[in-house]
């Protein structure tokens, strides 16, 4: 509107005759007053909280630093799966103080070492249970789940994921991020035959023996809302699977344990055959856009 008044008349006039200057001018203000009314009228926003976590063994984790995390909710778990009791291995003091910084407050736990993978994710017990224990805390205690659960590697993911990750913090710190469920990998389980095993685990797990078709390893984001959509109940029988496998798996816990690692949307309630992040229509475009050509990285399989 200011602008408007430093036009020359001459173009001003050519404007008008050629677009509704007037009317685009009183609409403008009118919106602006109604966002005005609805600003003061808002009440002061709630306590806004994100958890990150991590299974670490040796990695310093200081790459987490580079990612905008919201200034003031946000903290960073670190289960310890290779620390000793007198401390070795243990997170560096100068990556807990960059940590900081960033705006990560910092606590850890001691963990088995089957919680770190070889990929550097989190294992399905530290996943099951966490989650578990969440899910129950905020049963217990109305709003003190955190808004936002994030598992995440404890080594730096490549560059296509590093760029995704950006993306999702930098929306958390704008508290613009509405989604029940984002995987934050990018790679795709392949399609192979089903091991009987597999089979026993996805039809105690899902009700349904086919393979969840998802992105692989224990990173992804999950809402509040999300987590709310099964009790705790449903993440501890999950979570016996791993102790109790099915007849056909024997005793092998880490064949329950890696047919688990394809399909944590399942897991979360959503549908088992995931789509690629680029054909989800439920997702914002800035992480559709992101997948590239593919739809993930590395391959062209589905």
């Amino acid at each position: 509107v200011q602008q408007a008044h430093a036009v020359p008349s001459e173009v001003y006039s050519s404007l008008v005759r050629a677009w509704p200057l007037e009317h685009a001018m009183q609409r403008f203000q009118d919106v602006a007053h109604r966002l005005q009314s609805r600003i003061a009228e808002r009440s002061p926003p709630r306590h806004f909280g994100i958890q990150l976590v991590v299974c670490r063994c040796e990695e310093d984790l200081a790459w987490l630093a580079t990612p905008s995390w919201p200034d003031e909710g946000a903290s960073l778990l670190v289960y310890e799966a290779c620390a000793g009791s007198d401390g070795s291995l243990a997170l560096p003091v100068e990556s807990k103080t960059l940590l900081g910084s960033a705006g990560l407050a910092v606590t850890r736990g001691l963990a088995p070492a089957d919680a770190h993978t070889s990929d550097g994710d989190c294992g399905a017990r530290i996943v099951l249970a966490h989650t578990a224990d969440v899910v129950s805390a905020g049963d217990a205690a109305k709003d003190s789940a955190p808004d936002f659960l994030l598992f995440l590697p404890a080594q730096e993911p490549v560059e296509s994921e590093s760029r995704l990750l950006g993306f999702v913090s930098h929306s958390l710190r704008l508290r613009s991020l509405d989604v029940p469920f984002v995987s934050l990998g990018m790679r795709r389980s392949p399609p192979r035959i089903s091991t009987a095993c597999e089979r026993q685990v996805w039809q105690a797990a899902f009700g349904e023996p086919s393979r969840p078709l998802g992105y692989l390893g224990a990173r992804f984001l999950v809402s509040r809302e999300a987590l709310r959509r099964r009790s705790a109940a449903h993440y501890e029988q999950l979570l016996a699977l791993l102790d109790h496998p099915p007849p056909a798996c024997g005793d092998d816990h880490a064949g329950v344990a890696s047919a688990l690692s394809s399909s944590w949307h399942a897991a979360f309630g959503e549908p088992i055959r995931q789509p690629l992040r680029a054909d989800d229509g439920r997702l914002p475009l800035f992480l559709r856009a992101s997948d590239g050509f593919s739809g993930f990285a590395g391959t062209r399989l589905p």
